[in-house]
């Protein structure tokens, strides 16, 4: 079965497609909540392979979201005794390679009018940080919150890659760009703490009033911190200048 999965896989690879695929975070060292202690699927994009080294390069967000290089057979282990693997297909992405531009130009406009149309929505959301802190000292005795956090981490790290590449789109982000790179940093900052302030609970079982309370100013911060840094990047989103000769980056 392994050996089908990397020939697969190679084979992909080799005629220039990039894949998706889910790996069983129990065997991905990285992941303190996972490894070697949990069993949890997870997607990761497998884009390029070196056979002289024998190694893949796959997107991840393992500390943060970027390009890991990692020995395909260190790769392949991620998959030992995955109960899931039967289901695990490999999804191909065929690259077309457009040279009208006219075409990216849409494909980008209509990412940013998603956006704004979950603008409302999103500032709306912001609220349950507040609700998380209200309940906070019941929610740090349920099995599932340091799995939680950590999902919210993972996505803070993929929002943050993305507003890299947004940005390289705009041309009028210069201004704009430190300070809203250094408020996500700030939110993904915190949510790292209130993690780490839950698993020194957790595995001490120390629920003492002075960790709840640092817990929930934690929270509160995030709280204002998420909504600045909003604040910040639908400013940007409503008056965005597009700059199609970094459009390659986008899509990279």
């Amino acid at each position: 079965m392994i050996d089908a999965l990397r020939e697969q896989i190679t084979s992909c690879i080799l005629d220039g497609n990039p894949i998706r695929i889910k790996i069983d975070l129990f065997y991905q060292n990285g992941r303190e909540f996972y490894f070697g202690k949990k069993h949890g699927l997870h997607p990761v994009l497998v884009h390029g392979y070196d056979p002289s080294r024998d190694n893949i390069y796959i997107v991840d967000d393992i500390s943060e979201y970027t390009e890991y290089c990692v020995p395909f057979t260190e790769f392949l282990e991620y998959f030992t005794e995955n109960e899931a693997i039967t289901d695990n297909s490999i999804t191909q992405y065929v690259l077309k390679h457009s040279h009208s531009s006219n075409i990216n130009e849409k494909v980008i406009q209509n990412f940013v009018s998603n956006l704004l149309l979950l603008e409302s929505e999103l500032f709306d959301s912001i609220s349950n940080i507040l609700q998380l802190a209200d309940i906070y000292p019941f929610a740090l005795k349920h099995e599932d919150l340091i799995e939680t956090l950590s999902s919210t981490i993972y996505r803070k790290c993929s929002e943050r890659y993305r507003l890299l590449k947004l940005l390289n789109l705009n041309n009028d982000s210069n201004s704009i760009k430190n300070s809203i790179i250094k408020k996500m940093d700030q939110v993904l900052d915190d949510w790292l703490l209130l993690r780490a302030l839950s698993i020194k609970a957790i595995y001490t079982r120390n629920y003492g009033k002075k960790l709840i309370d640092n817990s929930r100013i934690n929270l509160h911060r995030i709280s204002k911190l998420e909504r600045e840094y909003h604040i910040l990047f639908y400013s940007l989103i409503h008056n965005f200048n597009f700059n199609f000769s970094a459009e390659q980056e986008f899509y990279h």
